[in-house]
């Protein structure tokens, strides 16, 4: 399960990023804070969530506890999930310099806003809110008064904390009903297995990507992939 995980996850990873972005991230996954930082935003629970779950069955816990993690699947889950939200943070710090740069009527700009709403479902008033103060945060910016400060640094935590979360969720799936398909959540098709929903997430996360790639012909994605 763990050797299907890292190659799998990793796999996805290349095609949604490029190798440069996919490279540091590999790199900075080596470094405890920057893992602490993936993890503080809940990233790692999204993939296990649902075996979790059931684990409220005493023979269910028992069987995960005991033999699901001889496969080694929980710890590469949480490697691959670090790769890709620290790879994200490099495709977007570059993505919102290009913004903050060009002009809106460029075509650099028009790939990066096109990247950010079909990749990170960003609305345009989320991509202004990138543009207009970038990625570090608004400790050096100046504001009229201490709550509309509040107020800006709020709303743009939650831009920073969403593109993390798609970063991993559009490369490594997740597997709580939110994420599946609606009438897989009701009567007799409903999936119970943590297999059937990553398999549906990685399939539907596969042929996305590969569309994005296409569409934005990167070739170097489709073939590292």
């Amino acid at each position: 399960a763990g050797l299907k995980n890292i190659l799998v996850g990793n796999t996805q990873t290349v095609l949604a990023f490029k190798i440069g972005d996919f490279a540091r991230g590999m790199w900075d996954a080596m470094a405890r804070d920057k893992r602490m930082s993936v993890k503080s935003t809940g990233a790692t629970e999204l993939g296990m969530r649902h075996l979790q779950e059931m684990q409220t069955f005493k023979g269910v816990q028992w069987l995960s506890n005991k033999l699901f993690s001889f496969g080694g699947m929980k710890p590469t889950e949480n490697i691959n999930r670090y790769v890709s939200v620290l790879a994200g943070r490099h495709d977007q710090a570059r993505g919102v310099e290009i913004l903050r740069r060009y002009g809106s009527d460029s075509k650099k700009y028009k790939r990066v806003a096109e990247r950010f709403k079909n990749f990170y479902h960003l609305t345009e008033r989320e991509i202004g809110l990138l543009q207009k103060y970038g990625m570090n945060g608004l400790e050096d910016v100046a504001f009229k008064s201490s709550v509309e400060k509040a107020l800006n640094g709020r709303e743009l935590d939650r831009v920073y904390q969403k593109m993390d979360s798609m970063a991993h969720i559009n490369t490594q799936g997740a597997s709580v009903d939110v994420f599946m398909p609606y009438w897989w959540n009701k009567g007799y098709v409903r999936p119970f297995t943590l297999y059937k929903r990553m398999a549906y997430a990685a399939t539907f996360n596969t042929a996305a990507n590969l569309k994005d790639a296409w569409k934005g012909r990167n070739f170097m994605k489709l073939a590292a992939f």
